[in-house]
Order: C-alpha cells, then structure tokens, then sequence
C-alpha cells in the first residue's frame, strides 16, 4: 500500500473490549517476534521488546471490535468481542529495530569481553591465592590447597554462565528501554 508491511492481528474473543485490550500487548508482542524473525533474522526472535507508546503511535494504524455470537457450550451462544488491529511496519520503524538489533548485538559482545576479562582476572587471583597459601604453609598441604584451586576455578564461573547464559533476554529489554 504505502510502502509498508501490514501484519493484521487479532485478540479475543473475551467478553469485553476492555478484556480485549488487557491481552494486547501480549498478542502484539508474539506479532512483533514474528515480524523480526522474518525481517531481521530467526536469531533476533524474542530479543526485541519495543515501548507501549511506541507501539500505540508508530505501529497500530487502525483497530477496530467485532462483536458475534460465539458458541460457549454445546448448546449455548454469548456475544463475545473480538479486537482486530493493524499493524504497519514502515522504513522508519525498520530502521529502529535495525538500530535495537545492534545495540542487543554489541551489549551481547560487550558482555562476552566483559566475562572473558573476568574470567582472566579470576584465574590470576586464584593462583595468586594458591602460591601465596603455599608459600606460607611451606608446601604442607600442597595436595588440599590444588584440590581447593581446581574447585574454586570451576564452580563459580560455571554458576554464573548458568545463571546469565540461561537469562539471554536481559540485554533486550535494557536495550529497548522497556
């Protein structure tokens, strides 16, 4: 039509339009994974959140409420409400989940070498405190004191890639300010 991508979408039926518009944010949201999967790629799915004022003014061009009778049981009909918008993707709002893309991108790059710099520095105070426990122990307990080293360079950055490997989406949603 006018150079953008329309993405119609539904909610409900619920029995309100006021129900309706609780659970749009959720449906424009899976609408927006969709439409980043498509556009930007499958990797970026689920990184981008965008700003429910955003979405209000740049995104929804039209929305409209259908009300008709749904069949609620084997006998029984209700008139329920069913939330119809339009979603328009133009080149402006293109090129901001381009720009929200890359900034996901480099905190994501920017953690890497934030962990790997840790990483380094871990492993010389680890050692640091090996040599230095057996320099004062006179190589006592040399044998304990490896056991104690190994331990204590594994287990915690192994916590800490489960803890913010498994959490991916926390650089999305600082970067979308949402």
């Amino acid at each position: 039509m006018d150079g953008a991508y329309h993405f119609p979408i539904r909610v409900g039926p619920y029995t309100t339009p006021q129900e309706c518009e609780q659970h749009l944010p959720e449906v424009v949201n899976q609408a927006l994974d969709e439409y980043v999967a498509m556009y930007l790629g499958e990797r970026a799915r689920g990184h981008i959140r965008l700003p429910h004022a955003f979405i209000e003014e740049r995104l929804i061009r039209e929305r409209w409420y259908e009300n008709r009778p749904f069949l609620v049981t084997n006998s029984e009909h209700a008139n329920m409400t069913v939330l119809h918008v339009l979603l328009s993707f133009d080149s402006a709002t293109n090129e901001y989940l381009k720009s929200l893309w890359r900034s996901v991108l480099s905190m994501y790059r920017v953690g890497i070498l934030m962990a790997g710099f840790a990483g380094v520095l871990w492993l010389f105070a680890v050692l640091w405190a090996y040599l230095k426990l057996d320099q004062l122990s006179a190589g006592r307990y040399r044998g304990r004191l490896r056991a104690a080293a190994v331990i204590a360079l594994l287990v915690p950055p192994g916590l800490l890639a489960l803890f913010f490997g498994l959490g991916g989406r926390l650089a999305a949603l600082i970067a979308s300010g949402a």
